[in-house]
Order: C-alpha cells, then structure tokens, then sequence
C-alpha cells in the first residue's frame, strides 16, 4: 500500500532526534531479534558481543532516537515489551494488521487520491497518459483504491508490453 515509502521518507525527512533514526525492516523477525538489530545499531565493540534477549531492554533504555520498524508482525504484547524497552525512543510500526491499542495512536494508510495516482501511473510510465486511455486508466486507479504499489505493477505490466490499460481494466 505504500508504507515502506512513507516509513523510508519520515526515516529521511524526519527531525533528528540526539541519536538519530533507526530504520528496520522486521519482517518475519521475532521480538529478540529486533532487539538485538537495534542494539547493533546504538552498539559497536571491538569483541563481538551481543547482550541476551532480557539484557538488550537496559542497553535500549536510555537510546533517544527515532526508531522506524517497517512489516512488523509481533503481537500487542511483544510490541508493548518493545515499547517498555525503549522509553525514550519514539517509535513508528507499519504492519498489515493493527496491533497497537493502548499506547501510541494508529493510522490506517489510505490509497492516492485519484490524480495523484494518475500522475504516480504516468511517472512509472514515463510518459503521459493518452487522452484515449484516461478514463479506463481512471478506473484502474479506483479499482485499486489508490494502492501504490499495486500501481507501479500496473505501470510496468503496460511498460514492458505486456498489458495494455485496455486489458488491465
């Protein structure tokens, strides 16, 4: 739906917290292992060293970054355990499913509206769209709800030959 852009531009953009931002992809990864991602990123010795899962929270605690988790998956407690482990620390989540409830606020991401998406379609295409083909392209940015990945596979689909907005729609 676009969350990885959104989290890699407020990871750019955002304003710089005193240690910085932390951008994670955690999919798949299970609480310790996030943990110790991010433990490698405010640590660094000259002996290999890597706390164990209940040490990592002290070495996080006093960390005051920006800490962007893109695809995570882990549950209301283990994200609570998270939190816990880095009070200072703002966090920001993207996942498929809400699973923040108490703490923090939730978003859910809506699609382009609709001429952005055009205009999303017509830089991937890397032209603009025929005057022929706007409303079915129109359409397809609805059917699709705006989506923008699911718009930069349409756009390469037509690209590459392989679909014409005709046939996608």
């Amino acid at each position: 739906a676009g969350k990885t852009a959104l989290l890699k531009s407020l990871a750019r953009r955002g304003t710089t917290p005193p240690e910085g931002v932390v951008y994670q992809t955690a999919r798949r990864r299970a609480l310790d292992e996030i943990q110790a991602k991010l433990y490698a990123a405010f640590w660094e010795t000259d002996v290999p060293y890597l706390p164990a899962p209940a040490e990592v929270g002290g070495f996080l605690a006093d960390r005051e970054a920006l800490l962007v988790l893109d695809d995570c998956g882990l549950d209301r407690d283990d994200l609570d355990v998270l939190l816990d482990s880095a009070p200072r620390s703002t966090v920001v989540t993207a996942s498929d499913e809400r699973t923040l409830w108490s703490r923090g606020t939730a978003r859910a991401l809506r699609g382009l509206d609709p001429e952005a998406g055009l205009k999303l379609l017509e830089r991937e295409l890397g032209h603009p769209i025929e005057a022929d083909e706007r409303p079915v392209a129109e359409a397809i940015v609805a059917r699709l709800e705006g989506h923008p990945q699911s718009l930069v596979e349409i756009a390469a689909l037509i690209a590459n030959g392989r679909a014409s907005f005709g046939e996608l729609a």
